[in-house]
């Protein structure tokens, strides 16, 4: 008998990584207010 996989929990980690020389300098003042992250939805594929 197959056991259903999704019975433990499951955990998506989601990085906001800030900086580097890519995307241009940071400007440290934005963290003096609070920063909100809000993600509205998730997909995750699976390759076969």
């Amino acid at each position: 008998m197959q056991q259903w996989p999704f019975k433990l929990d499951q955990f998506i980690i989601l990085n906001l990584a800030l900086g580097g020389t890519m995307g241009g300098t940071i400007n440290d003042a934005i963290f003096n207010n609070p920063v909100i992250m809000k993600v509205d939805y998730v997909r995750v594929y699976q390759r076969k």
